[in-house]
């Protein structure tokens, strides 16, 4: 093997690990989100959720903090489930759609792909 096949399977390697490792932080950050999500729910274990995606968005200070967002489906007092809800995750708040005035504005604040 020459010296520059060499170097190209250091990079493949290390990009591939390097992104295993992105994937662990962004599944580490969902399960928290979930786990949070859920607190308050019933039957926390038969949550349904979907459209996960983690955003950075900075803070006041100038520093970055994850948003994790999402869709989440519980069950009521009857066992049967609710429907999708929107909900979001980061800079100290867990907030699921219609438990917050103003809740749709907030989602498109924190949750915009932008």
């Amino acid at each position: 093997m020459n010296a520059d096949m060499f170097r190209k399977l250091v990079l493949i390697m290390l990009s591939f690990q390097f992104g295993m490792v992105i994937a662990a932080d962004v599944d580490e950050a969902i399960q928290k989100a979930r786990t949070s999500v859920t607190a308050n729910f019933k039957a926390p274990l038969s949550a349904q959720f979907r459209n996960e995606v983690v955003r950075q968005k900075s803070r006041k200070d100038g520093a970055t903090e994850e948003i994790i967002c999402g869709e989440v489906n519980g069950k009521n007092s009857y066992g049967g489930y609710i429907g999708f809800k929107k909900y979001f995750v980061g800079l100290g708040l867990t907030q699921i759609e219609g438990t917050l005035p103003g809740f749709d504005a907030v989602w498109a604040s924190m949750c915009s792909g932008q």
